[in-house]
């Protein structure tokens, strides 16, 4: 949201409850070709700029995981690659020469260029946390370029005839390359021991080590041909710049060979006023600037690009501050909240300048959209409703009383103050003057005050909501352009027209207790009042804090689990049953994990009580003393290492792994021996008489190392010492025995 080019400068006062912690805060706008949105404590310290607006032209784009960072003049701003989200993150007094990011420490960087020369600072990627790095002390020679070699977290940069690399101390800075004309971009590639820069004097492509030794021309370009914008993709090795002339993106390796076009931008975008651009690797998009306010991306594979963002530098005009949420609603392209500190800004009603007098009362926002409708939307921007479309035209000040069913406003064609009854659409006059303008209304004390001109004399008139107990509360020489009302302190604020500049007033209800605010640089135009209060003097006011009578309470507190008690102010940070599974800690025995309740069906064998029931056997289902890691069937309490094991039964009773066996066995009428148990070499099958067999030896986990037929001797000089099963199968009928070999070493 930018503001520019208007003759309606904007002006917010904050005023805080004199219960608990007190402050008094004014913000105003001030500026025709540019707007600062500034503020100043009532005792006239700390004052601050909190937004500025420039012509809008993206500069220094560059992309982090799903945001775009660019700087707009004064201004480092971000907005989302899908154009959502637009923050001004961090306000400058001077122009910014470069911004980059470094992934590893999530911190960005920039330069501040002066008449003096360029000074480095860095902050989080929210613009929290700014830190002073290096001075760069040179008259009218400033940092143009800076590079993060993420690898050692040290950074680069250039001004125009010198490269430097700032030292980890931050506080000093080593020269490196001299003599160069006009050096445009620094890239680092310490895998390659290498920076590369472009002379843009030179039209030349240069390349050193990372200590400035090692000179070399890798690639010359003519006067006329010089590249536009210059980008590195470090993993390859491969130097890139774009081309207005045919809107190409040319490559080419670090000897200066040239290589294949990365793509190519179109002739459907407006290059003219090109500003910056910035290629993406991992995700092989293209984002760019444009001097008239555009910020454009597009994929390697798009036929065509995306506008991320569009300024059509429309200027703020009224604004209404709402004590609830402790935002500001302003008109401008449709109608923005905005938090105090100039950020979070976000379009409540659809774009459209048609959208006047906005004003925002409990839950909702009121605004006039001409010819005939007055409408309310929710301030979430969620439940747009028209109050009356009978409407008068003509308002120039608004106020709706939707309980009493009235609109209060004045108007500009009659020079009058009327009210507007909802369900009749009568109207009825309540004043007539010269020279109406704002018109404000306090509901709780059935007062109303406007603006009027008569006979060079300006003045505050007052009212009640019937027209009747008129006053006038103040006169003044000067023109009084906006008014404000302070409801919880009964005191008024209004703005008046000094030559170029302004002046800002209060006073008490009745006109008592006089003061000027401050005065501004320019003319003023709209004024708002936020109140705020913090009772329990906590650092947060009563917008955000849900119980100003407990300072333990508030949105920067920890919430304490288990307790009832809303302490961090945020109703989805859960007190009770943490992992929303439907149970309370009370009946939960897991309260972090929503698999582990009452009604979730117990898993055997896996150490956890998933039921909340330790009567539900998880091991030794069988009850037979021995747990599932013991037990070879926990299903059976017959079966446990403690079991008598049956012979010859097909079943390991004591778990030992196999099934006890004698070494003389019978297959119908025949007796077998099979000897020597233990062996080392050979196993021997003796019958009783002939047997048509079948022998295979098993390894403990069912493999087949062997298998004949009607051997009487098994050769065993191959196989490894441990237990094994043989078992020897009647080939005409099927019966078996199985005995148990011990194999030892030899």
């Amino acid at each position: 949201m930018n503001c520019y080019k208007s003759l309606f400068i904007s002006i917010l006062f904050i005023y805080s409850s004199g219960i608990g912690l007190s402050q008094s805060r004014i913000f105003w706008t001030e500026g025709s070709f540019l707007q600062e949105l500034n503020r100043i404590d009532s005792d006239a310290t700390n004052q601050q700029t909190v937004m500025k607006d420039t012509l809008n032209r993206p500069e220094n784009v560059i992309s982090h995981n799903s945001t775009v960072y660019f700087s707009d003049g004064l201004i480092i701003k971000s907005i989302n690659q899908d154009g959502s989200n637009l923050m001004e993150l961090i306000i400058r007094n001077h122009s910014i020469g470069d911004i980059t990011i470094d992934p590893v420490s999530e911190r960005l960087y920039w330069a501040d260029n002066t008449n003096s020369g360029s000074i480095l600072y860095s902050s989080n990627l929210d613009g929290s946390d700014i830190q002073q790095l290096y001075e760069y002390a040179e008259d009218f020679d400033f940092i143009n370029s800076i590079y993060i070699d993420q690898s050692s977290g040290l950074l680069y940069f250039s001004s125009e005839e010198r490269i430097f690399r700032l030292e980890s101390d931050m506080q000093s800075a080593t020269e490196l390359i001299n003599g160069y004309t006009d050096i445009k971009t620094v890239i680092v590639d310490p895998q390659e021991d290498a920076i590369i820069w472009f002379d843009d004097w030179e039209g030349m492509f240069f390349k050193s080590s990372l200590d400035g030794t090692n000179l070399d021309t890798i690639f010359d370009r003519e006067f006329w041909d010089r590249p536009d914008e210059i980008f590195v993709d470090i993993e390859d090795n491969i130097v890139y710049w774009f081309d207005k002339s045919d809107f190409n993106i040319y490559s080419l390796d670090y000897e200066g060979n040239a290589g294949s076009t990365l793509m190519n931008i179109g002739t459907d975008n407006n290059i003219n006023g090109f500003y910056s651009i910035y290629y993406d690797f991992d995700n092989e998009k293209m984002f760019w600037g444009h001097s008239d306010g555009i910020l454009k991306s597009r994929s390697r594979d798009d036929s065509s690009s995306s506008t991320v963002l569009t300024d059509d530098y429309i200027p703020i005009q009224e604004m209404w501050g709402h004590n609830e949420s402790g935002k500001i609603y302003i008109r401008h392209e449709g109608i923005w909240s905005v938090e105090g500190n100039g950020l979070n800004n976000a379009q409540v009603v659809d774009n459209g300048d048609s959208y006047l007098f906005p004003h925002a009362v409990d839950d909702y926002i009121y605004y006039y959209e001409p010819f005939n409708d007055i409408k309310r939307v929710r301030t979430n921007g969620s439940g747009t409703e028209t109050i009356t479309n009978e409407f008068p035209w003509g308002a120039i000040g608004m106020h709706v009383d939707v309980e009493a069913e009235r609109i209060y406003y004045s108007n500009q064609f009659c020079n009058c103050v009327r009210r507007f009854f909802i369900g009749s659409n009568l109207v009825q006059r309540l004043y007539d003057g010269t020279d109406i303008g704002d018109l404000v209304y306090d509901k709780e004390n059935n007062a109303m005050f406007w603006q009027d001109e008569e006979n060079d004399n300006h003045k505050i008139l007052s009212g009640n909501s019937f027209g009747t107990n008129l006053q006038t509360i103040y006169t003044s020489e000067n023109r009084i352009l906006s008014i404000a009302l302070n409801r919880e302190k009964d005191k008024i604020f209004w703005v008046e027209q000094i030559n170029d500049g302004g002046a800002i007033y209060s006073s008490n209800y009745d006109g008592t207790n006089l003061q000027e605010i401050t005065l501004t640089a320019t003319t003023p135009r709209s004024i708002a009042v936020l109140s705020l209060i913090d009772a329990d003097e906590d650092g947060y006011y009563s917008f955000s804090d849900c119980d100003e009578t407990d300072a333990s309470i508030n949105p920067g507190a920890t919430e304490i689990v288990y307790n009832g008690i809303d302490e961090d102010c945020n109703p989805l940070t859960f007190d009770d049953d943490l992992d929303q599974d439907g149970f309370v800690l009370a009946d939960d025995c897991n309260d972090e994990n929503s698999s582990i309740n009452p009604n979730v069906d117990e898993i055997p064998y896996n150490g956890i009580d998933d039921d909340c029931n330790p009567m539900t056997f998880d091991d030794d289902l069988d009850q037979d003393g021995f747990l599932n890691e013991d037990d070879c069937d926990d299903e059976n309490s017959n079966i446990n290492p403690d079991a008598e094991e049956i012979p010859n039964n097909d079943i390991d009773e004591d778990c030992d792994g196999m099934d006890l066996i004698s070494s003389i066995h019978e297959i119908g009428n025949i007796t077998v021996n099979i000897y020597p148990n233990p062996t080392v070499d050979i196993i021997n099958f003796e019958f009783s008489r002939t047997l048509n067999f079948e022998s295979i030896l098993y390894d403990v986990n069912g493999k087949i190392l062997h298998t004949s037929e009607n051997q009487s001797v098994i050769d065993i000089n191959d196989t490894t010492p441990g237990t094994y099963l043989l078992k020897i199968r009647d080939l005409k009928t099927g019966e078996k025995v199985i005995e148990r070999i011990v194999i030892g070493n030899k």
